[in-house]
């Protein structure tokens, strides 16, 4: 009998939140792409962008984590939500398969950071975010699949599924 650890398990859940979001962008119609968020106030098509091009970001900071560095983003949140902003407005209309290329892009590098990762190293100090001390783990279930998943339930109600 064998156990799934908890890095299995994190893993599991980005491969699942990742193909969530490709489905979700692949299925979505013109009319449903350009409707907008009520919880974001962005098009369907400005917040999935957001989704794959952040995530294009958190590649990096998981490749560091899994190397053992730790990262203490200086960013505000008031410098992350003008940044969040801009994208929405310049990404309003945002090319379905270049945000399915973007999200695709990212997606087995981060999987081989994941997948290079122990139970021992999830417990490790991985920096300061939002004045909070994270473990490794909880940047990756926190950050890197919750993210994606928070706006992925925003897409969902909008479209009504």
């Amino acid at each position: 009998m064998s156990t799934t650890t908890r890095a299995e398990e994190l893993t599991a859940q980005f491969e699942k939140v990742n193909a969530e979001a490709a489905a979700i962008i692949e299925d979505c119609g013109a009319e449903d792409w350009s409707r907008t968020t009520a919880a974001e106030g962005w098009t369907v098509a400005a917040t999935a962008h957001h989704i794959a091009s952040v995530q294009q970001r958190f590649a990096s900071l998981v490749g560091m984590l899994a190397a053992g560095e730790t990262f203490s983003p200086t960013m505000t949140m008031d410098q992350v939500h003008a940044q969040n902003a801009r994208h929405a407005r310049e990404y309003a209309a945002a090319d379905k398969g270049e945000t399915l290329e973007l999200l695709h892009a990212s997606r087995d590098e981060i999987l081989g950071h994941f997948r290079a990762l122990t139970d021992d190293a999830l417990e490790r100090h991985a920096g300061t975010f939002g004045g909070n001390d994270l473990t490794v783990g909880q940047v990756l279930e926190n950050i890197i699949i919750g993210h994606p998943r928070d706006h992925l339930a925003s897409i969902r109600e909008t479209l009504g599924d």
